[in-house]
């Protein structure tokens, strides 16, 4: 009882289930902010309810900073976990998601040092086992992050290993972020043609499901292009990822890729 002799309100863990369920389908359908206001009240609960484990803290953490990242609010989502006894060893899947869209938003930033080693930390730590597709999004980022540095042997090595994996294990599901950066190595390494095919391959898959992480992907895209001189191709990856992130309520990102086509097309006139 509390000082004033009133029972507290007991853990409802059955709503609190069900608001992270629904937050991470909401997200996984590519409805961020809708599922933010699921993701944040089911956070808010467990800081007030305090639950004597870390299982549901943890699910809800990961879920809040997967919509609020991509909601464009990634304050929303503490940075207040760490230290904490958490199901880590139980559940090393919602803690790299955590890790992984905080490394994005220092990316985004301008701290890509800050980003790579947190990123770095994590690929090192989780294994498939944690769940194919977050793997290899958080091996595909990395590599990514790597080839901004200049990196791009640690790159390639990280790209090939991750597309064996996938291959080896004939998982289901398209490696999008894997070969992301298979697109970007083949521009580093003044391979235009295969960075092109990979484009291509890239932005036919359905706009179903995640589409801000494919229109996240075509942004990445979109750079390599530019790079490789073909401003043309690049302004219409960066149209498509445009309206991708307004479809998918990610509106700031929207935004940021419609700044980007401007400035391509200013460029090309």
């Amino acid at each position: 009882m509390d000082a004033d002799g009133a029972r507290p309100e007991p853990y409802a863990e059955p709503r609190l289930r069900t608001l992270i369920a629904l937050a991470d389908l909401l997200e996984s359908a590519g409805r961020v902010q809708d599922g933010l206001r699921y993701a944040l009240t089911g956070h808010l609960e467990c800081t007030a309810r305090r639950p004597g484990t870390g299982f549901h803290s943890l699910l809800a953490l990961d879920v809040l900073t997967r919509c609020a990242y991509w909601s464009g609010c990634p304050d929303w989502a503490p940075d207040t976990d760490h230290g904490r006894p958490s199901a880590d060893g139980v559940l090393p899947g919602p803690r790299a998601s955590v890790d992984l869209h905080r490394a994005l938003d220092l990316r985004d930033r301008g701290e890509p040092e800050h980003a790579t080693a947190l990123l770095g930390e994590c690929a090192r730590r989780v294994t498939p086992a944690a769940g194919f597709p977050l793997w290899e999004k958080i091996n595909g980022h990395y590599a990514l992050l790597l080839l901004r540095r200049g990196e791009t042997a640690a790159a390639r090595s990280l790209v090939e290993r991750g597309l064996v994996v996938a291959s080896v294990a004939q998982e289901p599901g398209f490696p999008l972020w894997l070969t992301t950066a298979e697109a970007a190595g083949a521009e580093a390494a003044g391979d235009p043609a295969r960075l092109f095919a990979l484009g291509e391959e890239l932005a036919a898959l359905p706009d179903t499901g995640r589409s801000h992480e494919k229109a996240a992907a075509l942004g990445e895209i979109a750079a390599a292009c530019a790079r490789a001189g073909d401003r043309e191709r690049a302004a219409g990856y960066c149209r498509t990822s445009a309206e991708l992130f307004r479809r998918a309520q990610a509106y700031r990102h929207a935004e940021r890729a419609r700044e980007r086509l401007t400035e391509l097309l200013e460029m090309r006139d």
